[in-house]
C-alpha cells in the first residue's frame, strides 16, 4: 500500500506589526493634519480678535458721537481746535496719545489721567461721561493703566479726528487744516480704503503691527485687503 505524505505545509502569516516605511507614512500624515489644524485654529483666533477690535471701535465711536452731540465738535486739544488742524492719536510720530480721547470721554476716571487733567477739563468742561471702557492691566483689549486704548494684540489703537472749523465744506484737499478732508498723514490711507470727510476714524495694524501687507513704513500706501489691519472705514 502506498503511503501518502499526509504532512501539510502551514500557511505563513505576515507580521501584524507596521514596517518602518508604514510608520513613517503614518507619522507624516499626522504631522500634516496637525499643521493644517493649527493653521485653521490660528486663523480662527485672528478672525475673532479682528471682530473684538471692531467691537472696541464701536464702543469708542458711541462715546465720541455723544461728545460731538453735546459740544458740536470732536474731542481735540485747544491748539488743534483753534487752528483747525486734524489730529492723529497714537501714531508713530504723534505727540498725542489715545489717553487724551479716553480722558475726554471718561473725565470721572481721574486715576488713569493724572497728568492730563487740565487738558481734559479744557475739552470737556462740563465733565460729562460718554464712555465706559474696560480697564486692562495687561494692556490688551481695553484701556491700560496708562489710559491708552489697546487692541486685542496689545498695540495702541490709532484715532484720527477731523478738526473744524471748515473754511470750505466741499474741500477735499490734503493738509487737514480747516477743510472737510480728514488728513492722517497717510497712516490710514490704503489703495483700497481711506478716510474722507468723517469726523473721526479708528484703526489698528493688527497682530504684526505693520500697515497693510506689510508696508515698509506707516505712511506708505499699500493694500488693505488680505492684511490683518482693522479699520472703521472703507
Amino acid at each position: 500500500m502506498d503511503c501518502k505524505n499526509t504532512r501539510t505545509e502551514k500557511p505563513t502569516f505576515r507580521s501584524k506589526g507596521f514596517t518602518l516605511v508604514e510608520l513613517l507614512v503614518v507619522i507624516a500624515i499626522i504631522v500634516v493634519l496637525a499643521t493644517v489644524s493649527t493653521g485653521i485654529a490660528g486663523r480662527a483666533i485672528q478672525k475673532a480678535k479682528q471682530t473684538q477690535a471692531l467691537s472696541q471701535f464701536r464702543d469708542v465711536s458711541v462715546g465720541i458721537q455723544g461728545f460731538i452731540g453735546d459740544y458740536s465738535r470732536p474731542p481735540l486739544p485747544e491748539a488743534a481746535r483753534t487752528e483747525g488742524i486734524d489730529t492723529v492719536y497714537g501714531g508713530p510720530s504723534s505727540e498725542e496719545k489715545t489717553n487724551f480721547v479716553m480722558g475726554a470721554l471718561m473725565p470721572n476716571d481721574t486715576t488713569h489721567f493724572v497728568d492730563i487733567q487740565d487738558k481734559i477739563k479744557s475739552v470737556n468742561p462740563r465733565g460729562e461721561v460718554y464712555a465706559n471702557i474696560a480697564l486692562s492691566p495687561k494692556k490688551m483689549m481695553g484701556m491700560g493703566e496708562d489710559g491708552i486704548l489697546y487692541d486685542p494684540w496689545g498695540k495702541e489703537i490709532l484715532i484720527a479726528v477731523n478738526a473744524p472749523p471748515y473754511q470750505d465744506e466741499t474741500a477735499t484737499g490734503a493738509g487737514g487744516v480747516k477743510d472737510r478732508f480728514l488728513d492722517t498723514s497717510n497712516l490710514a490711507v490704503y489703495i483700497d480704503a481711506k478716510p474722507r470727510d468723517q469726523d473721526y476714524v479708528l484703526w489698528t495694524y493688527g497682530k504684526d503691527g505693520k500697515k497693510g501687507k506689510p508696508a515698509s513704513k506707516p505712511d506708505a500706501i499699500v493694500g488693505l485687503a488680505g492684511s490683518d489691519d482693522v479699520v472703521s472705514f472703507r
